[in-house]
């Protein structure tokens, strides 16, 4: 199968993986749409997309791909949509871990199906157009065991955002906390940087920690699981999470994975775990076990490709 991967880069490196899984077993191609030549960068915000729509459209008309596969197509121009759209009649699919908007109906009527990464994505989305959950999934070359002890302190990583302040601010357990947005002064308690990590340097966090741990609340999460959820299964660490509906469909809570309702919860499993690791390491085992058979990106992406056959 021909596929062109079409996305904008970020510190997940999305698209990128999408890519390089894929073409592993398929003749693939990718575009990212937020790399730009030189000879655009004198060039305005609005020219600098339509150098790229232009540029997606030539890529499009020399492969001629079967699937055109776009990454979080919400967040890209609109004129990277209609190029790709006009440029071929290939099927044209979006996964999509966002919570839609007004504009995006207009979006959507150049895709042909969507797949969300959140069921509470899907009654919106099936209003546009067929759609499906795709749950995301965990790059298992980066985030993997390690036969080391862990020996620092717990760990999380992500945005901050007014809940994922207030649960840290109950948390007496003192963590390492990276990201942006972060106030040190509320979070007292904790070694606060506000600087972003790549996912190698996430990942050797997750490595060293005693309890690393997950907060999914955003404002583009609604019932869904985020990376950070499967990239501590991959590491062979407890699944530590908010507690969301979602869950359920790709781990059992209490076996394979840990959820907290409040603030106190969590401050709760988080001195536990840090106590006593070895008292969960079954856990760990089983979600660990559970990742490597159904939530690598090489499982995702035979999913993936086994639904688009239906379309």
């Amino acid at each position: 199968m021909k596929i062109l991967v079409v996305g904008k880069h970020n510190v997940m490196n999305w698209p990128e993986t999408v890519y390089q899984t894929l073409r592993a077993t398929n003749d693939c191609r990718l575009f990212i749409t937020n790399h730009f030549p030189l000879s655009a960068c004198l060039l305005n915000k609005k020219a600098r997309q339509e150098n790229r729509a232009d540029a997606l459209a030539k890529q499009v008309a020399e492969f001629k791909p079967d699937v055109v596969l776009c990454i979080s197509p919400f967040l890209l121009p609109l004129s990277i949509l209609q190029a790709c759209r006009s440029a071929t009649s290939a099927l044209f699919v979006g996964w999509v871990a966002d919570v839609f908007k007004a504009i995006d109906e207009f979006k959507a009527l150049h895709l042909d199906a969507l797949f969300c990464t959140d069921t509470g994505f899907l009654q919106e989305a099936k209003k546009l157009c067929p759609a499906f959950y795709l749950p995301l999934c965990a790059n298992a070359d980066i985030f993997r065991p390690t036969e080391r002890p862990a020996y620092q302190e717990p760990f999380f990583v992500g945005q901050a955002n007014p809940e994922r302040m207030r649960y840290l601010q109950h948390c007496p357990t003192p963590c390492q906390i990276y990201g942006k947005g972060w106030d040190k002064k509320l979070l007292s308690q904790h070694a606060v940087h506000n600087k972003k990590l790549s996912l190698t340097q996430a990942a050797a966090f997750i490595q060293k920690s005693l309890c690393p741990l997950n907060m999914a609340f955003s404002p583009n999460n609604v019932d869904g699981l985020n990376f950070r959820v499967f990239e501590l299964g991959a590491a062979r660490k407890v699944i530590l999470t908010s507690a969301c509906t979602d869950l359920e469909k790709c781990y059992i809570p209490g076996k394979e994975a840990l959820a907290y309702n409040s603030p106190e919860e969590l401050a709760d499993w988080v001195a536990k775990i840090t106590r006593n690791p070895s008292q969960y390491t079954a856990i760990a085992q089983a979600g660990y076990e559970r990742t490597l058979k159904e939530h690598t990106y090489p499982q995702r992406l035979q999913q993936w490709a086994d639904m688009i056959r239906t379309l």
